[in-house]
């Protein structure tokens, strides 16, 4: 009986191990960037939109005293980035495909007009 009761706590605990190893996986991704200046100069304060294609659903940020700006924890999908600051172009990406547990990165050369332009 108690080699019996032995192996079941062996399996018991095995399953309870796999399983929280399966929990532990990702399918979050994040797209990460660094806005600068044509001169190579960084831009804080910029803003910044990760747009979802097929949702519709948006993040929005601000770049950081260093340019950099930061979208975690994003659901596989089709993105489009747009950074904009006054004084300058927008910036707009191409379609950035993210697929599970991925880290794309979209840096923003921002360069001096109007943002209609």
């Amino acid at each position: 009986m108690k080699k019996l009761f032995k192996v079941a706590l062996v399996c018991v605990s095995f399953i309870l191990m796999v399983h929280g190893l399966c929990l532990a996986q990702s399918t979050l991704s994040s797209i990460v960037g660094v806005a600068t200046d044509s001169s190579g100069s960084v831009v804080s304060q910029a803003n910044v939109v990760a747009r979802e294609v097929l949702t519709g659903v948006q993040r929005a940020g601000v770049t950081n005293q260093v340019g950099q700006y930061t979208f975690s924890a994003l659901l596989p999908g089709t993105y489009v980035v747009t950074v904009s600051k006054a004084g300058f172009k927008d910036v707009k990406s191409s379609d950035i495909i993210l697929i599970a547990a991925q880290s794309v990165r979209f840096d923003a050369p921002l360069q001096v007009g109007s943002t209609s332009e």
